[in-house]
């Protein structure tokens, strides 16, 4: 099965890193703190669990960039 592309908000390709349990690529977001803030339940440098195109948990973490962007950050193994 060939991997969806993903782009970024200026239309250039997001990074990517194998999933841990299928080894298919999965993508890195960015995302603007203003969306995060929104969010109750997120906290900054919290763990978090989400599930990628693949149907896998994707364990990442999201770090700050800068000018108010944060960088999901792979952590692990599941």
């Amino acid at each position: 099965m060939t991997p969806p592309i993903w782009l970024d908000e200026a239309c250039r390709p997001c990074p990517t890193y194998p999933c841990v349990i299928c080894e298919r690529e999965t993508s890195l977001y960015r995302a603007h703190g203003r969306h995060l803030w929104s969010r109750a339940d997120w906290r900054p440098y919290q763990i978090e669990r989400t599930p990628s195109w693949c149907g896998h948990p994707s364990v990442t973490v999201l770090l700050p960039e800068g000018d108010g962007w944060w960088r999901k950050v792979p952590v692990g193994a599941v």
